[in-house]
């Protein structure tokens, strides 16, 4: 039974979020929602007299018995829900006023049965129906409040207060202080590049828009804040966008947050939310000016540690070894200083570049074509795995950037490339088995042949690819019931669904990359979650029973109704199975 006791205007008795992980595994049977009408609840016939005249605040009792969420499911089975218009407890069972708003808000999308269940006396309704899909309803029985007069939909009507008091309604408010009448004409790209913001945060930020293409003159809109913009062209992708705006495509999905984690959403989503996107964050960056004529301590001129002057070069007489920084970049960022005759172009009392930014130096270099970063990951993870990526190397070249060893490996068939040690380039069609992903901070070495490119590490290799997803070595592990999870470590948002554009080989991806997980796993066509060790206790089951089609791959096979594909990326955990 579920009840309430005393003035509980602003109540839900029972808010419904689970979600079947098999047919009929969640459901509610046999149970009583009671509001007032008892001993002990404050809301019996001395408390609450019927037809006083008013409504007693001290009588109202819920604003909602019971609420089905949009997420959730379920069978319901003899459930009864009652606010009381008499008091069980005298013998005469007088009647008396309680006041709830509302019985059954149905907003599952189920599936969802209501078999033999009743709502009676609420105010507002009985059963509500938003948004809901696949509900069965049968046998069902609603009565009105006594107090409630029958309908005169057919003659005039006075309308009277609310028996609820409004809630208090807060000032409107516009964060960037900026608002922006509309004009015939407009739409939310005309509006976010003529203000340089995000067409998709004007839409969601302004409610009165109901359609970005074909706005309505005269509404007031609040202006998000600014941010320096990228309109998407017909057929750009994650990878693409990355690639003309000079940002991460993790970045683009940060400052974007409407784009799905796989990017597939990227142009359909556009219909709605328009073509505008921001590339860099609403508002502007923090910027720590660090240019100042005063030293600051924090910045010192001082290294950390020495370094060996480049390879084939000579030091200039009595020139310190305990340096921590040589300057291959000071020719090109002074252009007044020529390579054959650099110590008589120097102008004494003039001052020089020494540190350029890689932005200055990066235009005037052959731009990379398109391509991705997936990480820092370990040249040998321990004696006994392979490297990171095997088909192919050349090692201890000059030059060497990330352009040249893409071009090696593509001319080879190979689109996974990777460079170590700021001199070597290594090639495959996928990570293999083993790799280990560590810190970006170990990948700490500059090409050889262009400074402006990070070029992996000593014990470290910098991978990357010419497509938006990272095609990873993994082995199954078997199908699992998934009941209780079979996999389990990750933090925070370790399942991610895609209705649409799930596949074996985006869950590995995401997996390894992303959340740096050992194992993933695939469920119900279109989910996918990845973990760092098996649950102890974990079953397996047969095979047959993965037998759901993945949502974004034709022949692949991603999990079952309530079962579980799981995989591993490290060959320790397929023995150990």
């Amino acid at each position: 039974m579920m009840t309430v006791k005393g003035a509980t205007a602003g109540a839900i008795m029972m808010e419904w979020n689970v979600h079947e992980s098999g047919q009929g595994s969640a459901g509610l049977w046999d149970t009583h929602f009671r509001a007032g009408g008892a001993a002990g609840t404050d809301l019996t016939v001395k408390d609450c007299p019927k037809l006083s005249g008013k409504v007693n605040p001290n009588c109202v009792a819920a604003s909602l018995m019971l609420h089905l969420t949009p997420d959730s499911s379920g069978y319901f089975e003899n459930v009864w829900m009652w606010t009381a218009d008499h008091d069980f407890d005298t013998a005469d069972q007088t009647q008396l006023d309680i006041y709830v708003g509302r019985g059954m808000l149905i907003e599952s999308k189920g599936p969802t049965w209501l078999w033999g269940t009743s709502v009676e006396h609420c105010v507002l309704y009985q059963y509500q129906l938003s948004g809901a899909q696949n509900v069965v309803m049968g046998l069902i029985q609603t009565e009105t409040p006594y107090f409630q007069p029958p309908s005169l939909s057919n003659v005039p009507t006075t309308p009277k207060d609310s028996p609820f008091p409004p809630e208090p309604s807060e000032p409107a408010f516009c964060l960037s202080g900026v608002t922006y009448t509309t004009k015939a004409g407009d739409t939310c790209d005309s509006l976010a590049l003529k203000c340089s913001v995000s067409s998709a945060a004007i839409f969601i930020g302004n409610p009165d828009i109901l359609n970005c293409t074909d706005m309505v003159e005269g509404v007031s809109l609040c202006m998000p804040l600014q941010c320096k913009t990228y309109k998407l062209q017909e057929k750009d992708t994650c990878m693409s966008v990355a690639y003309f705006t000079g940002i991460q495509q993790d970045d683009i999905r940060l400052l974007n947050p409407w784009i799905h984690e796989l990017c597939g959403n990227l142009q359909s989503a556009t219909i709605v939310l328009g073509r505008v996107i921001c590339t860099t964050p609403p508002g502007g960056e923090y910027d720590h000016n660090v240019n100042t004529t005063n030293s600051d301590p924090a910045y010192s001129e001082y290294a950390d540690k020495a370094v060996p002057p480049p390879t084939g070069t000579t030091l200039a007489t009595n020139a310190t070894k305990d340096c921590g920084r040589c300057l291959p970049l000071f020719i090109q960022a002074n252009p007044s200083v020529s390579e054959g005759s650099c110590t008589k172009d120097l102008v004494p009392g003039r001052t020089y570049c020494v540190g350029p930014t890689e932005e200055v130096l990066t235009q005037k270099l052959k731009p990379v074509p398109p391509h991705t970063r997936f990480g820092c990951f370990a040249r040998e993870a321990d004696t006994t795995n392979r490297s990171v990526l095997t088909l192919a190397d050349v090692q201890h070249v000059k030059p060497m950037s990330i352009l040249a060893c893409q071009s090696y490996c593509l001319l080879r068939g190979w689109n996974v490339w990777g460079i170590q040690n700021g001199d070597s380039c290594f090639c495959d069609n996928q990570l293999r088995m083993d790799s280990q992903i560590i810190d970006d901070s170990k990948c700490n070495m500059r090409c050889n042949g262009n400074t402006t490119n990070v070029c992996g590490g000593k014990d470290a290799i910098e991978v990357f690819g010419d497509q938006d997803m990272l095609r990873v070595q993994y082995a199954s592990l078997g199908c699992y019931s998934w009941s209780k999870q079979a996999i389990r470590g990750t933090t925070g948002g370790d399942t991610i669904e895609s209705p649409d554009e799930m596949s074996v080989d985006a869950c590995a991806s995401l997996c390894t990359v992303t959340k740096k997980s050992d194992f993933f796993a695939l469920w119900e066509g279109k989910l996918c979650t990845c973990g760092r060790e098996m649950t102890p206790g974990a079953k397996t089951t047969s095979m047959e029973e993965c037998n759901v089609a993945c949502s974004g791959q034709l022949g692949d096979m991603c999990g079952g109704k309530g079962v579980a594909e799981v995989f591993t990326t490290k060959t320790k955990n397929v023995v150990a199975s």
